[in-house]
């Protein structure tokens, strides 16, 4: 069974240079992900790392920078140690978040695109509502 991606998007007062960095400056993002600590250069190619502590347990989310097109495009591949998969290229999910400029604000679209060994559909809708809040009061500074 193929998983439907999963896709979302939100309007936020802010210019899109702030949702820009509130996606991609690790002192943001860790303020509005849950206490994650993001580490990347932001490179095509090279690692994107998310660590941190869950409800007592450490992690260490992880993929590969994919595009960085500063104000426009950011997309990697992302692997999650709470997925009880193994960590193997099939089962890396893509995350693209895509800004466009809109009146005073900025047009966030974010896509969520399951690997080909995903075979259940996980929870991420909720997650990303809850994210994706979080990241709006954060750049808009409310």
């Amino acid at each position: 069974m193929k998983i439907q991606p999963l896709s979302t998007s939100l309007w936020i007062a802010a210019p899109p240079s702030k949702v820009w960095q509130g996606l991609t400056d690790p002192e943001l993002v860790q303020q509005y992900l849950f206490g994650t600590r993001m580490e990347t250069s932001l490179k095509p190619g090279e690692p994107i790392f998310f660590r941190g502590t869950w409800e007592g347990k450490v992690y260490e989310d992880k993929g590969t920078i994919l595009a960085a097109v500063p104000l426009k495009r950011f997309a990697y591949t992302y692997w999650s140690s709470f997925s009880n998969l193994p960590d193997a290229p099939e089962y890396y999910k893509t995350i693209t978040f895509e800004l466009s400029p809109e009146g005073t604000g900025t047009q966030l679209k974010v896509a969520q695109q399951a690997g080909p060994g995903q075979n259940e559909p996980d929870e991420s809708g909720s997650h990303w509502e809850s994210v994706l809040t979080a990241l709006k009061h954060l750049v808009e500074g409310t």
